[in-house]
């Protein structure tokens, strides 16, 4: 989920300086990797998801590394699309308006050719 993070270049350090605030907070650590040089960087905290306190945590950290990248004007998807994963934040990172309009467009593109038209996006996984 917020392994395909991206932010403006000058502001990759504090962003990763603020991420790893955020999982020291909940006891982790995280692999790091990067495409620095375009502002992407691939972040995996260490959580086991074969635990229901991991799936927690693991929503957790989800949401806050979410409210981090808004607040740096970054994406959650820097590399990759938003799909089923990120679909859920998509709203939070452009806002309301913008979202509605995805909206309106995807429904619009897609009724006519598919049984479900909001399933890629619109649903939390």
């Amino acid at each position: 989920m917020i392994e395909d993070t991206a932010v403006s270049v000058e502001d990759l350090p504090d962003f990763i300086a603020e991420f790893n605030v955020i999982l020291e907070k909940h006891d982790l650590h995280a692999v790091h990797y990067a495409h620095a040089g375009s502002g992407e960087i691939h972040l995996r905290p260490i959580i086991n998801l074969k635990t229901e306190e991991g799936n927690r945590l693991f929503r957790t950290i989800a949401e806050e590394i979410a409210t981090l990248v808004k607040k740096f004007n970054g994406s959650l998807s820097g590399e990759h699309g938003d799909g089923r994963l990120r679909g859920e934040f998509i709203q939070q990172m452009i806002g309301p308006r913008n979202y509605e309009l995805l909206r309106q467009l995807k429904y619009t593109g897609t009724r006519r050719t598919s049984s479900i038209p909001t399933r890629s996006w619109t649903r939390r996984p």
